[in-house]
């Protein structure tokens, strides 16, 4: 399993890579539970689907907040998911502007 951060992991069967979001409860065994909630077909599809759906827990929620206050949240967390993301696996690059991820070789 590849660890993200606190919230979102990578699986890997034979067939996919597989996006789970931690739910933060464990099982009767004391194993983490977690909600998968995509399957892809290669890795650079799974990250970005993590920072797209991470930009969307951002702003899930009760509160209202501006337009403005959305975006600089948006920005923030898109430029820490990325900066997790090629810091923990240099391998991968990314490019911001639409979140476009690719394995260099």
């Amino acid at each position: 399993m590849i660890r993200i951060n606190e919230t979102w992991c990578i699986s890997v069967d034979p067939l996919n890579y597989i996006v789970c979001k931690d739910l933060h409860k464990t099982d009767k065994s004391g194993r983490p539970l977690m909600d998968n909630v995509g399957y892809f077909e290669t890795l650079p599809k799974a990250l970005a689907f993590v920072i797209k759906r991470s930009d969307k827990d951002v702003l899930s929620g009760n509160e209202e907040i501006s337009l403005t206050e959305a975006i600089e949240k948006l920005n923030r967390n898109h430029a820490e998911m990325i900066e997790l993301i090629q810091k923990t696996m240099p391998e991968v690059g990314i490019y911001p502007s639409n979140v476009s991820i690719r394995v260099r070789k």
